[in-house]
């Protein structure tokens, strides 16, 4: 063999040490840096507590998210749904969302003295008097009429209530990437759901996506919902004013709920 064909393979080798070399450098690095992660996490108090105060401290906040969900079939197996939604919200008592999925649509107003929800595909709609403001609005919405609007709470001071009341343990997991943006990755178990919950880094501590497992339904069904262009300016006023086709039908909440237009 010559010299020219007995050098190739060690410089086949060489490249190789070189190559794990480099590699074992990355992974100590890697390391590294998950040991400070961990012995720098924040609790994971400290980050549900600073996401609820800079969105409830927010005057104007709208976003956008795109959800997957699982609904239980007869049969017994879950069954992945998707939908999308949109929300804007004024301080201290405007409120419009736009929710679509693969059940149905629905789209709300809030104007501080009464709420209005529609149902577009079948053109009922519902309105009934509300307080003065977005927080005891979303409670009482809830609590009388039991519609759940999606998210609503999230803009309350109810998250760091839910964690309070709710969630027996949390852990702090890293600092994971949602769609490349850092974000606090937090994991809380309560008794009946297990969520999880990424808060973007930095001075705008926003929610950036949400995973919730139902541990007391059936089959244990997830919600999954990433939340995107957020944006802090004042929308066009008329925005929360109730848009209703000309022929829409209002009746009482029970019987939207009835035809499936409230849920």
């Amino acid at each position: 063999m010559s010299e020219a064909s007995r050098e190739q393979p060690r410089a086949a080798a060489r490249g190789l040490a070189v190559s794990l070399v480099g590699l074992m450098g990355i992974l100590g690095a890697t390391h590294a840096l998950a040991q400070q992660q961990a012995e720098d996490a924040p609790h994971p108090q400290e980050v549900l507590r600073a996401m609820a105060d800079f969105l409830h401290g927010s005057e104007h906040l709208s976003f956008h998210g795109e959800l997957n969900f699982d609904q239980v079939a007869s049969w017994g197996q879950k069954i992945q749904l998707v939908g999308a939604g949109d929300m804007w919200i004024s301080r201290p008592n405007r409120m419009y969302a736009d929710f679509r999925d693969d059940i149905a649509a629905r789209k709300f107003w809030y104007d501080g003295k009464q709420i209005t929800l529609l149902d577009p595909s079948s053109g009922f709609y519902g309105q009934e008097a509300a307080p003065p403001e977005l927080d005891d609005m979303v409670d009482q919405t809830e609590r009388d009429l039991g519609i759940r609007l999606p998210l609503a709470q999230l803009m309350t001071a109810g998250p760091y209530k839910e964690f309070q009341n709710r969630i027996k343990r949390a852990r702090y997991l890293g600092i994971h990437d949602v769609d490349g943006i850092a974000c606090h990755h937090l994991a809380l178990q309560g008794d009946t759901v297990d969520l999880q919950v990424w808060v973007e880094l930095g001075d705008k501590p926003v929610p950036r996506k949400f995973v919730i497992d139902y541990k007391d339904v059936s089959g244990t069904p997830r919600y999954m919902i990433v939340l995107m262009d957020w944006d802090f300016t004042a929308p066009k006023p008329d925005l929360y004013t109730p848009k209703l086709p000309k022929d829409a039908t209002k009746l009482e909440f029970l019987g939207m709920s009835a035809k499936g237009g409230a849920r």
